[in-house]
């Protein structure tokens, strides 16, 4: 019998290929079960509805687009925020990322609330946590920040802004090495911002 972790993982993989396929307006929860070959009922059971598997796939995915480093590293301000911002993801990776975001650009008229799963689960979640290795760096007098919460959300802003304003056209994404320098920049410039040696 398969764990409920492992069923989790299963459910989470098979709602996210029938959003990408079928949509996520059009994808059922019987659609869900039956793809897994579970019951209904245990679905459920591991995910109270179809908003929540998203939120799910939101949170799962989240690592993809930032995460802290380990706490044990120990890394400079520009080689620790090129880590958070996933600077060597795969090419697969990208594009589990892109297909991710297109489901929420493409449907968001019809489903406002998938915007707000990736507030919650999503965004929000990120910039806390760059707003406390924000903080960190400021009592360690590395940087100079005045609020933590407002440069994380101007430095989120300039390395996701880019993506995020493509994403329905799905044209000018940078990807692979255009991609990795987009992040470098969007690092160097806000490190220079808040540098202990400016001018």
């Amino acid at each position: 019998m398969k764990s409920d972790c492992l069923q989790r993982r299963e459910i989470l993989a098979a709602a996210r290929d029938l959003f990408l396929t079928r949509g996520y307006g059009k994808t059922t929860t019987d659609d869900i079960a039956a793809r897994c070959g579970i019951s209904k009922r245990t679905l459920y059971r591991l995910y109270q509805s179809k908003i929540d598997l998203f939120a799910g796939i939101i949170e799962t995915s989240r690592a993809q687009m930032f995460t802290l480093p380990d706490p044990g590293q120990i890394l400079s301000a520009t080689a620790a925020l090129e880590r958070m911002f996933r600077i060597d993801l795969s090419p697969e990776q990208e594009t589990e990322t892109e297909e991710i975001l297109k489901i929420v650009c493409t449907e968001a008229e019809r489903c406002p609330e998938l915007r707000e799963v990736v507030r919650q689960h999503g965004a929000e979640v990120a910039l806390a946590e760059l707003s406390g290795w924000l903080a960190d760096r400021h009592q360690a007098r590395e940087i100079v920040i005045d609020d933590p919460q407002a440069c994380a959300q101007i430095l989120m802003d300039m390395v996701f802004g880019t993506l995020v304003k493509t994403m329905p056209e799905h044209a000018s994404i940078p990807r692979g090495h255009a991609r990795a320098l987009h992040i470098r920049r969007c690092v160097a410039i806000f490190l220079k911002g808040v540098s202990t040696k400016r001018a």
